[in-house]
């Protein structure tokens, strides 16, 4: 049974939703890992301060299942994530890329789930009612 992506947004502690992790050391939380230079991308996020070094097992994994499920994709847009409620720190794939992947409905059934929405420009997850995402600015009709 292949894992869905929405499920790297699910701490693997205690199965609470990840959060985009705000840091005044990271610029910004998102950072990119190509197909070519997987090892260099991940050193480069560490070194970067947008995930710990014990993430690393954790990203490589799985930026090499999704390039295993989509052969044509050259890189993947990754989000630096915390868990609020045991402080775990990891990654995990920025979820509005892969619409073209039908990842539709994992965001529907995460949304209806947890009762927010996530937004489609940066994947976070937003209280019911948003009308302007305050991460990306997207707005919402």
């Amino acid at each position: 049974m292949e894992k869905a992506l929405n499920t790297y947004w699910y701490c693997p502690q205690d199965n609470n939703f990840l959060q985009i992790r705000q840091s005044r050391i990271a610029q910004t939380p998102y950072f990119i890992i190509t197909r070519k230079s997987i090892d260099v991308g991940i050193n480069n996020a560490i070194s970067m301060k947008k995930i710990p070094p014990e993430a690393a097992f954790h990203t490589q994994e799985m930026v090499t299942f999704i390039f295993k499920r989509d052969p044509s994709r050259q890189y993947i847009d990754l989000v630096s994530v915390t868990c609020k409620v045991c402080g775990t720190w990891l990654s995990a794939p920025k979820l509005s890329q892969f619409e073209d992947l039908d990842i539709s409905k994992t965001h529907a059934f995460v949304a209806q789930a947890t009762q927010r929405v996530f937004c489609p420009s940066c994947s976070n997850l937003l209280d019911p009612g948003t009308t302007r995402c305050p991460f990306c600015g997207y707005l919402f009709d």
